[in-house]
């Protein structure tokens, strides 16, 4: 017994240094113990305030439910709501995205309808100018026959030859205008007209 307190005696230096030991370490382990109790407190308080969240989200959730029961039509009207909401969003969205492709369409198709509406000014232009060449035909070889001498019957006989040529182009030459310039390419009622009409 004697020789086991002298062992232990013999770690330390002296009895006071022992106590000092002792002490430092009694103090570490209280200030640890502190800490675990800050921390444990820190935890049920956080514990606490979880458990009030979840009772509070308990108690909207039942509330809205009430509401939702009691206002069943209302809430329906809203759902529908949302629906016509995102709907419309997403139709508005895809003209936006078919925007850039349908400029590009009715570009080409003014583009063309231009060019159709100039090639028809173009050739309505050519047309009465062939009319009235036609026109200034006929004059002269009217002038022409009016001042040749020659027999009544004759002369009759060489009018009733040339009228028709002339009088069926000039026919033709305005169911072209009527055409390009006046009517309707599907009408084409007028082209029935009698010769004797023009």
């Amino acid at each position: 017994m004697a020789k086991s307190r002298s062992a232990s005696m013999t770690a330390f230096s002296t009895p006071q240094e022992h106590q000092e030991m002792s002490a430092k370490q009694i103090e570490q382990l209280q200030h640890e113990i502190q800490e675990n109790l800050s921390k444990l407190q820190e935890v049920e308080q956080k514990t606490s305030r979880v458990e009030e969240e979840i009772t509070h989200s308990k108690r909207e959730t039942e509330r809205r439910v009430e509401l939702m029961m009691e206002n069943g039509e209302l809430v329906h009207a809203l759902q529908q709501l949302g629906c016509l909401l995102q709907e419309e969003t997403r139709l508005s969205e895809q003209l936006k995205s078919q925007a850039a492709s349908d400029g590009v369409q009715t570009s080409l198709l003014e583009k063309r309808s231009k060019a159709a509406k100039e090639k028809t000014k173009r050739l309505a232009a050519e047309i009465l100018e062939v009319k009235r060449r036609l026109a200034k035909l006929k004059a002269c070889k009217k002038h022409k026959l009016q001042s040749q001498r020659k027999p009544a019957n004759q002369k009759h006989s060489r009018e009733s030859k040339s009228r028709p040529l002339v009088d069926y182009t000039l026919f033709y030459i305005n169911v072209l205008i009527n055409v390009f310039l006046l009517k309707p390419i599907n009408d084409l009622s007028f082209i029935y007209t009698p010769l004797h009409t023009i």
